[in-house]
């Protein structure tokens, strides 16, 4: 499920879920927190009231079934690798597609930024255009800024590679307003 703010959600034990926000000014407002307690042995605090006002109702079944399910679509392929969009709606900040390689995957940031997550494989090399090497690990999260152009992602791993990429659609701010707090 790919779950925009002001969508009623909630996450059962055992599951891992990767959260990606989109601004500071959107929060979580719990309506339930299964009597969790924080650092101090407190309930954590519920936002009822703020949540009713930032639910979006009219997200049922058919809507969930329809906007919400990832229907995965090829984008481009070559030797050992894939990208797909898993997500690209008009009522969210940002697009998510998912990278399938073997060996290496490459990508230009066409100066937009992105959050990149490896979820399946070992471990990558994440090259910039400049030289520039980093590594990152299974389940770890990095920024690579827009300025970096080509980008080169190099398994370092014994098993096949999947990566979330995520970066802000490029008519956000543009030709379409932001969401507003209000909205």
């Amino acid at each position: 499920f790919l779950i925009p703010n002001g969508t009623v959600h909630c996450s059962g034990t055992g599951n891992l879920v990767l959260e990606i926000s989109a601004t500071p000014y959107i929060f979580t407002f719990k309506i339930y927190d299964y009597l969790r307690k924080d650092l101090e042995g407190n309930l954590r605090p519920m936002n009822i009231e703020r949540a009713f006002e930032n639910i979006y109702f009219d997200r049922r079944k058919k809507w969930v079934q329809e906007n919400l399910l990832a229907k995965p679509q090829l984008l481009r392929e070559g030797d050992g690798w894939r990208e797909e969009v898993l997500y690209d709606k008009s009522f969210t900040f940002y697009n998510v597609h998912r990278a399938e390689f073997e060996r290496e995957f490459e990508f230009d940031t066409a100066d937009r930024g992105f959050a990149v997550n490896l979820v399946e494989g070992e471990s990558v090399e994440i090259w910039g255009e400049n030289g520039r090497k980093m590594p990152l690990k299974y389940l770890e999260s990095m920024l690579i800024p827009a300025a970096c152009g080509k980008v080169k992602i190099v398994n370092r791993g014994d098993r096949p590679c999947k990566m979330v990429l995520v970066f802000v659609r490029p008519t956000v701010g543009v030709s379409e307003p932001l969401n507003s707090p209000s909205d």
